[in-house]
Formats: C-alpha cells, structure tokens, sequence
C-alpha cells in the first residue's frame, strides 16, 4: 500500500514537471508583439492637437475668405446737405398784365436737403468680394429765396415782393464705393420746378411751376465712417406744361456734406 501511493506520488511530480517544461518551451517559442509604431505616432500627434487648441480630428481643413471691409459706414439711411449757385429765369405776367424778367435778377443760393434710403445691397448678392454696391431710392427739397423790389409802369414801387423758387424731387438711387475713402451715388428721379411771388399787394401775387427729369451723379469723400464731404453734377430737362415760362439752368453743380443715419 505504501509502495503504491509513493508510485502514484512519483508519477504525478513528473507529469506535473513535464507540464512545466512544455509551457516553458512554449512560452520561449512565442515572438514578441509587433509594436504599432503608426498608432503611437497618430496618438503623439493628437495630443500635440489637443494641446494646441485644435479638434483631434485625423485632418483639419480651414476655409479662408478674404472679406471686403470699406472704412465707409454703409448704412441705408443718409441725409445730404447741399448749396448751389441759383438764378432764376424766365418771365412771369400778372393780373396787372405786367410782367417780370426773372432772369435780370441778381444770383442767390439755393440750399438742398435729400433723404437717401438704399437699403438692398447689391454687393452681397454678387459677391462677398467685391465693393458695396447699394440700390434704393431719394426725396429732396431746395429752396431760395429772393427780395426783389418792383417799381410799376405808373411809377408805384412795389418794396416787400419777394420771389420763393422751390424744387421737389424723387427717384432712385445706386450707391458705390471704389475706394475706403470714396462713395458713388447715381440718382435718376423726376421734379418740379416752382417759384412763388408774394407780396402784401395781390396784383403782384402769382405762382409759377415746371416739372423736369433728373440725372446726377454724386461724389462723397468720407472723413469719418459717418460723414463725407460731397460733391454733385445734375442735369435736369424741362417738360411741357407748367404754368408760365418759367425755366431753370439744366446742369448745376453743387457741394456740401453727406451724413450716415444708421
């Protein structure tokens, strides 16, 4: 009894040794884990991103535009104020079947305020490149006045007439600008013409009026974002009817001050 528990004792030790020998001889023979030198690099690479600020992303794309950006306040909403050398013409008859040479008078100044409202910018639609280009339309109002003593055919003068020239037009606009500097306005619009004599006397009391077409083209050199010296060409061309005949100088030119609104 004693011999066969020490045979079977002996047998399990060597099997038990043969089993350690084996996976020895196993574990000797296994090659070593190829290392992923692709997956280090990615990871190094990515930690560099991180650091830097940027999206671990494999790639980064970046798209650049170059946006144009005017040092003029594109706004579409401007009010021009401008003066122009003004004299009148023409003659007007009265109840008296007297009649004025207004064109004998001496010059005077005529003032001019405008109210510019382009609000679609055109620029954007073409380009996000390319300069302000803005579409819109314009009021205005100038108005002079002079006194102008009358003396009558029976010798009465006539010491508080005075003349009151009026001009009201609307149109549309297209604004400009080439430079950061420069803005560029063409305006094409319809107006009329009115001068209005008035004295305490009714004999000499008369009004007189004519409509025209109007073509200009404004220059603005802008000293700040929101205001610019400018500078205006117009040419207006007379229509039939009206009242009298009355007429004005077809091209004027004029200079004053530009305001952005917001």
């Amino acid at each position: 009894m004693k011999k066969s528990a020490l045979l079977l004792a002996s047998l399990s030790f060597v099997s038990f040794a043969q089993l350690a020998e084996a996976q020895k001889i196993k574990k000797a023979k296994a090659p070593p884990a190829p290392v992923d030198w692709s997956a280090k690099a990615a990871q190094e690479l990515q930690k560099v991103r991180v650091a830097e600020g940027e999206l671990p992303t494999p790639a980064t794309v970046r798209v650049e535009s170059s946006v144009y950006n005017s040092g003029i306040e594109t706004s579409a909403l401007r009010v021009g104020l401008s003066l122009e050398p003004y004299r009148p013409k023409g003659v007007g008859t009265f109840s008296t079947d007297e009649s004025v040479d207004y064109g004998t008078l001496p010059g005077s100044v005529l003032g001019q305020i405008d109210l510019r409202w382009l609000p679609f910018d055109l620029g954007q639609a073409l380009s996000e490149t390319s300069r302000p280009l803005q579409a819109g339309g314009y009021l205005a109002f100038g108005y002079a006045r002079q006194v102008m003593p009358l003396v009558s055919v029976s010798g009465f003068r006539y010491d508080d007439v005075a003349l009151n020239s009026m001009r009201f037009e609307a149109g549309g606009a297209l604004g400009w600008a080439p430079s950061d500097k420069w803005n560029l306005e063409a305006r094409l619009g319809v107006g009329r013409h009115s001068m209005i004599q008035t004295s305490q006397y009714s004999e000499v009391v008369g009004s007189f009026n004519r409509s025209y077409i109007l073509t200009a083209v404004d220059g603005a050199y802008h000293l700040t974002p929101k205001f610019a010296l400018m500078g205006s060409i117009a040419n207006r061309t007379g229509l039939t009817g009206g009242t009298g005949s009355i007429g004005f100088d077809p091209v004027t030119v004029s200079g004053g001050i530009l305001v952005q609104i917001r």
